[in-house]
């Protein structure tokens, strides 16, 4: 037995901010959880954040975004929408494509496939449910927090593939 927890039963932690419709954070632990059921590595850990922004003028004040642990490698879906049971259900298949995508890609970029086509899954159009950031001039802009971590040693191919399973362009 390796001690590793699986996605059977996997504790999705899912926090909320603004006004979050009542049932929105078991509705999102059951979307991953259905996105994590089918994945046959470990799945160590699974966060969902919902935010409903205060400014009803925007045309998607929702955003929902989860990081999933899978057997070390973090996988993060990020996506915008009119409500949080929409970017909730948005959510779920791009975590889904994440998923796959870096399992894809991480199989590839270990073992090389040779097939020329390594480079063609991070070409593709930018997804429209990307949540949109705010332009401020350089006077009015703070820092909200720091991060920090370690960078390992890793080729091109490999940093773009974390990279995409983060969902950074």
């Amino acid at each position: 037995m390796s001690g590793l927890r699986t996605s059977k039963d996997l504790d999705v932690e899912v926090r909320s901010r603004g006004r979050v419709p009542k049932g929105a954070d078991a509705y999102a632990r059951q979307k991953v959880l259905a996105v994590t059921g089918r994945v046959s590595e470990p799945v160590l850990s699974a966060r969902v954040k919902l935010t409903q922004a205060v400014d009803t003028s925007a045309p998607r004040t929702a955003t929902a975004q989860a990081v999933v642990d899978v057997n070390g490698r973090p996988v993060r879906a990020h996506v915008a929408a009119g409500t949080v049971l929409e970017a909730v259900d948005l959510m779920q298949d791009r975590l889904a494509a994440r998923i796959a995508r870096a399992r894809r890609c991480g199989e590839r970029g270990r073992h090389g496939s040779g097939s020329g086509d390594e480079a063609a899954w991070w070409t593709g159009p930018v997804h429209e449910h990307r949540p949109h950031r705010r332009h401020l001039p350089a006077e009015e802009r703070r820092i909200v927090r720091h991060k920090s971590f370690g960078l390992a040693r890793q080729t091109p191919e490999d940093a773009l593939i974390d990279l995409e399973a983060m969902d950074h362009d």
